[in-house]
């Protein structure tokens, strides 16, 4: 084989390899990309649902509650929504609806440490995103104080969504 024929293949074989390692890159990438941006949406509709549930309790309107989660719920891009009470709070204002209750052992170790459980799910149709979000216990003068109302201390998990 000739030098140039060599260098040809030597080069050609090079621009395949950067070429598959660019695609490999990319599609990991934009995966994760999908996955965060996902997350994100997820915590944003979280905050939605707490601040709403929080001014239901501020305007006595808590019984109401079940409605504003069905709609929130019937968006597309939501699987489905639940809430799940912390003991403190079911000792204190009973089970509450169906959709109020700890499934699994993701919503149970959110309600124990207060910290986020994201789980993705992924076949080859779909990825699943599962995001638990806690909600905690707050008593700052700037916002509503939540131990006015809920028999908990500062920083307790009172629900995840």
């Amino acid at each position: 084989m000739q030098t140039k024929s060599k260098l040809l293949l030597a080069v050609t074989l090079m621009l395949l390899g950067l070429t598959a390692a660019t695609i490999i890159n990319i599609s990991l990438n934009f995966r994760e990309y999908i996955i965060n941006s996902a997350t994100e949406k997820a915590k944003m509709t979280a905050t939605i649902v707490k601040d709403s549930l929080t001014a239901h309790m501020v305007n006595g309107i808590m019984d109401k509650r079940e409605y504003f989660l069905d709609q929130i719920s019937r968006n597309e891009e939501i699987q489905s929504l639940w809430i799940s009470r912390s003991d403190n709070v079911i000792k204190q204002y009973g089970n509450g609806f169906i959709n109020e209750t700890a499934r699994d052992s993701i919503d149970n170790e959110v309600l124990t440490h207060g910290k986020i459980v994201k789980k993705v799910t992924e076949n080859a149709n779909k990825i699943l995103l599962r995001v638990t979000i806690p909600y905690t216990a707050t008593s700052h003068a700037a916002s509503v104080n939540c131990l006015s109302c809920h028999d908990v201390k500062r920083g307790d998990t009172t629900w995840c969504y």
